[in-house]
């Protein structure tokens, strides 16, 4: 095992807490009596429909694992019941019982009163299927108390752009033969009275079919064109990518020093809804030591409570030499070491 300095500092994030933190504010915010304002949109659903949807939400909120056999049968079983109590004639802030709703005699039916039908019977599917799953999406929230903090967290990290993808052949030959690809697709539209709507894709047709009446040589040609216009920007891409937080040297030493300041929140959170006791261990290699911070939450019992690296010393020490062992094989202690060789 490596003998090497520590410079180890000792945080604990179970003290005094001077402000609280996004899920607790977000709680009482929710406990707090409304003292007026807008309504809001009142249900779609009269009452009777909202007490037979509540009896299938607790399966409807369980099927997201499910295969899609089960949610099937699952929509089989809620739109069988749903029909056999309120007809589609009847609107759906009305109960049947308050007044008669005929079924009217669909033998009769002209095609535009199916067609009718049908519509009202998709319109009431689909309003159905989306009210189960907002009531579904609104309890996992107001379950989760990460929901305030990770939402916060996404909107202060921009996701990375979307690598480039490769060019089909079709389409570097389509940009290649521009204007005979374009004088086909108009003698093809012309001819078949194909709408705006679709020429794109009969572009698209024509570019294929005109591309397979090239020879084999031409074609391969093309091929190893696209192949190696997206090796260029994949290249491209990856120099653009911005590196991780803090890229240079001295933002990241200024960040490592204020690391309680970001953890601390996140550990008191942890603790208080899961009570977890919990202890992070973050380190980086430095010239001639190995700069470790531990950072804990939750301490022993008793008339002194104390934290981990208190309560057993000596076996917590032996995890901290385990951990420089591993900090002196890491990149950046790889880095330091070819330094110290160019002196």
């Amino acid at each position: 095992m490596l003998d090497l300095q520590l410079d180890v500092e000792y945080i604990e994030c179970s003290g005094p807490r001077y402000t609280s933190s996004a899920a607790t504010r977000s709680r009482r915010k929710s406990k707090r009596v409304k003292k007026g304002g807008k309504p809001g949109s009142p249900s779609s659903f009269s009452a009777e429909r909202l007490a037979l949807f509540e009896q299938y939400q607790p399966e409807f909120n369980k099927l997201i694992k499910h295969s899609r056999t089960e949610q099937n049968k699952f929509w089989a079983r809620l739109f069988k019941d749903y029909w056999e109590q309120f007809p589609y004639t009847v609107p759906l802030k009305e109960e049947p019982s308050d007044s008669t709703w005929p079924l009217p005699d669909e033998e009769v039916f002209t095609d535009e009163q199916r067609e009718a039908k049908g519509k009202v019977v998709a319109d009431v599917t689909a309003a159905i299927k989306r009210h189960l799953r907002y009531v579904r999406d609104r309890a996992d929230d107001s379950e989760n108390p990460w929901a305030d903090l990770l939402a916060e967290l996404k909107t202060q990290r921009m996701a990375p752009p979307a690598p480039p993808r490769q060019l089909a052949v079709w389409q570097l030959y389509m940009s290649k033969n521009k204007a005979g690809v374009d004088r086909v697709t108009e003698e093809r539209r012309v001819q078949g009275n194909v709408p705006a709507s679709r020429v794109l894709a009969l572009r698209s047709t024509v570019s294929r079919e005109l591309l397979a009446m090239e020879t084999e040589e031409y074609r391969e040609a093309l091929r190893a064109e696209c192949e190696q216009m997206i090796q260029c920007e994949l290249a491209e891409y990856e120099a653009t990518l911005e590196e991780p937080a803090a890229a240079c040297e001295l933002d990241q030493v200024q960040t490592r020093d204020k690391l309680a300041i970001i953890v601390q929140p996140l550990l008191n959170l942890i603790r208080e809804h899961t009570g977890f006791y919990v202890t992070l261990i973050a380190g980086y290699p430095i010239a001639d030591a190995n700069q470790i911070k531990i950072v804990t939450a939750g301490k022993t019992a008793g008339p002194v409570p104390v934290a981990w690296h208190l309560h057993d010393a000596a076996r917590f020490n032996g995890v901290m030499k385990s951990f420089a062992n591993f900090l002196a094989a890491t990149p950046g202690e790889c880095h330091l070491r070819s330094l110290a060789s160019m002196c």
